[in-house]
């Protein structure tokens, strides 16, 4: 509409290759306390949750990605992170 600005950053994935080994997660799944930002990670044999501090590269977008407190093949918890506390049991969504 005429009147309204905005700007938009654009990230050409073609040009680029640093990302191809960084791990990217929802921001949904990105909780913060005062100014430290965590995830909920799953304990896969217990499925219970403990909480990891995370430092998150900046950027723009539904997904972050995560330059350290996170490996590969980790599950996080993606919806609802506010409700959960140290130690609570969760279970996988399903339809």
């Amino acid at each position: 509409m005429p009147g309204m600005n905005a700007v938009v950053w654009f990230k050409d994935p073609s040009k680029s290759t640093a990302n191809l080994n960084k791990l990217s997660v929802p921001l949904t799944a990105i909780a913060i306390d005062g100014e430290q930002k965590y995830v909920w990670v799953v304990n896969k044999d217990s499925m219970r949750v403990s909480r990891r501090d995370i430092v998150i590269e900046a950027g723009v977008g539904v997904n972050l990605n995560i330059t350290s407190g996170l490996e590969v093949g980790e599950m996080i918890v993606a919806a609802g992170v506010s409700h959960l506390s140290e130690g609570m049991q969760v279970r996988p969504w399903s339809e």
